[in-house]
């Protein structure tokens, strides 16, 4: 059993996680990379390391509700995101925040990453944040054969448009280890896409 509880701290940190989303989306510094499948998907280098934060957006035929609805059901996570190894939910701490578990595959001689990320949804009108960071919970240490990275902040931002909603997916992480910036950022940028892959499961399911 998880001992983490939620407490003012927490919260604060979560609404600092927030006020970053918030930075991120409106910063000017987001390069156009590619679209594909209707998506745009964006790069910006971190000041400091020059890994790249990465940014898709696009439209999806489907309420935030659903949206939603799928993101909360980290399991299914590797049905739409193939570089997903698999995801549980660790705690449920109250309607809107929860602790999740994920782990993502390897490739070639490089190690697979794992994640224990606290999440905490906030709802502003007719916008919905998902927002995302990396916690360390002593029940659950980094398996052996994977490396722990840490996820500065992974957000997905569902914005209420017409008959569906206007999806952005926000992630800046440190995938931690020994990876050359190029290989890191050519993964990095493939992050935006799982936008059209959550767009294409949606439609099917």
């Amino acid at each position: 059993m998880v001992k983490f509880e939620l407490n003012q701290q927490v919260e604060d940190v979560m609404e600092d996680t927030l006020a970053l989303v918030k930075k991120l989306y409106n910063n000017e510094g987001w390069v156009d990379s590619y679209v594909q499948n209707e998506v745009k998907i964006q790069v910006m280098p971190d000041p400091i390391t020059g890994v790249y934060l990465t940014r898709g957006e696009g439209f999806i035929p489907h309420s935030q509700e659903q949206i939603h609805k799928l993101l909360e059901q980290v399991e299914l996570r590797p049905e739409y995101d193939n570089k997903c190894a698999s995801g549980y939910t660790v705690k449920v701490l109250n309607e809107k925040s929860r602790i999740f578990y994920q782990q993502f595959k390897g490739a070639f001689l490089v190690q697979g990453r794992d994640l224990v990320v606290l999440q905490k949804t906030f709802i502003e009108g007719d916008i919905w944040y998902a927002v995302g960071k990396s916690i360390e919970v002593s029940e659950l240490p980094p398996q052996q054969g994977l490396v722990r990275a840490d996820l500065k902040v992974g957000a997905w931002i569902l914005e209420k448009q017409g008959n569906g909603t206007n999806c952005i997916y926000i992630t800046w992480a440190d995938a931690k280890g020994s990876l050359p910036k190029s290989a890191v950022n050519m993964v990095r940028a493939q992050q935006g896409e799982l936008v059209w892959r959550l767009k294409n499961y949606l439609n099917k399911v």
